[in-house]
C-alpha cells in the first residue's frame, strides 16, 4: 500500500515538473515541425519562421510585433544583439529583448516631423528626459520641428537624428541631409552649428556622393538637392597645403631670387661701366 502511494506521488511529481517546464517555454506565435539546432546558424536556417527554439529545437515564429517601440518588429532571421552596431542599416537593437528590430513600418512609427523613427530616438518618460529641441512622445524623444508639404521647417541650428543613412541615400524630405561623420539623417538649421550662415554651392545633387567631400546634399525641392558646405562643421580656415597656396609659396621665393639676381647684374654692369 505504501509502495503504491509513493509511486503515485512520484508520478504526480514528474507530471507537475513537466507542466512547470512547459510553462517555462517562451510564448511563441507558432512553432513548425522543422527541426533545427539552437544558435545563430539555426536561426538562419529558420529564416522563414524567425528563430530556432532552444527548448523545442524546432523553427518558431516568436517575438514578432513585440519589439518595444511602436511599428517596429524583429527582423528575420532573428538576430541577437547587444548594441545597434551589431544590427546594421535600418535596424536597431531592442535592449530588453536583445534582438534586432526594424526601425518602423507604419505611420505610427514616425515622430511628428515625418523623418525620425520613435524606435531609434532616445527613450523617455517625460520631457525632462529629452535633450534640447526634442519632446517626449510615446516614450521617444522626438524633434520639435514642424513639417509642411514634405518640408521640415528649420530651427536656428541643425539637428541630428539617430536614423541611419549612407552616402548613396537620397534625402526623404526637404531641408534634410545625411551627416557624413555619423551616418545619420540631420535637419538643416537657419545657421550652421557655429552660428555662421549656410554656404550653398551651385552644384546640384541627389545624394552626398554627388557632392565634394566637404559638402553634403540638402534636398531643396521634391526631387533635387544642392550641395551645402557641411552645416555641422565650422567654416574652413586657410589650408596651407591648398593648391593655390602651394603655387604662391613657389612663386614668392622664385620672384625674390629673380629680383636679387637683377640687382646683382645691375651692380655688376654699373661697376664695369665706371671701371
Amino acid at each position: 500500500m505504501l509502495t503504491s502511494i509513493l509511486i503515485s506521488f512520484l508520478i504526480y511529481g514528474l507530471t507537475v515538473t513537466q507542466e512547470e517546464q512547459a510553462t517555462v517555454v517562451p510564448q511563441v506565435d507558432y512553432c513548425s515541425s522543422q527541426q533545427c539546432e539552437p544558435g545563430p546558424q539555426g536561426n538562419k536556417e529558420c529564416q522563414h519562421y524567425g528563430y530556432c527554439s532552444p527548448t523545442e529545437k524546432v523553427c518558431c515564429l516568436g517575438h514578432y510585433g513585440q519589439c518595444k517601440r511602436i511599428g517596429s518588429r524583429a527582423i528575420r532571421p532573428q538576430q541577437n544583439c547587444k548594441n545597434d552596431e551589431e544590427c546594421g542599416m535600418g535596424v536597431y537593437c531592442d535592449k530588453s529583448l536583445k534582438i534586432c528590430c526594424t526601425e518602423g513600418h507604419s505611420p505610427e512609427s514616425y515622430c511628428p516631423d515625418g523623418l525620425t523613427y520613435k524606435s531609434v530616438e532616445p527613450f523617455c518618460k517625460e520631457n525632462q528626459d529629452c535633450p534640447s529641441n526634442t519632446t517626449c512622445i510615446e516614450e521617444a524623444c522626438c524633434p520639435i520641428h514642424k513639417t509642411k508639404d514634405s518640408e521640415i521647417l528649420p530651427l536656428y541650428f541643425p539637428f541630428t537624428t539617430h536614423r541611419k543613412c549612407s552616402e548613396y541615400d537620397a534625402p526623404p524630405l526637404r531641408n534634410v541631409f545625411c551627416r557624413r561623420d555619423t551616418g545619420t539623417w540631420a535637419i538643416l538649421g537657419e545657421f550652421r552649428i557655429n552660428g555662421t550662415e549656410n554656404v550653398v554651392t551651385e552644384r546640384y545633387c541627389t545624394m552626398n556622393d554627388d557632392c565634394s567631400p566637404s559638402t553634403v546634399c540638402v534636398l531643396v525641392s521634391d526631387a533635387v538637392g544642392l550641395c551645402y558646405e557641411d552645416p555641422m562643421k565650422s567654416p574652413p580656415t586657410i589650408d596651407l597645403l591648398d593648391t593655390y597656396w602651394l603655387i604662391f609659396y613657389c612663386i614668392l621665393p622664385t620672384a625674390g631670387l629673380i629680383y636679387g639676381c637683377m640687382i646683382l647684374i645691375h651692380k655688376k654692369m654699373h661697376y664695369n661701366y665706371y671701371h
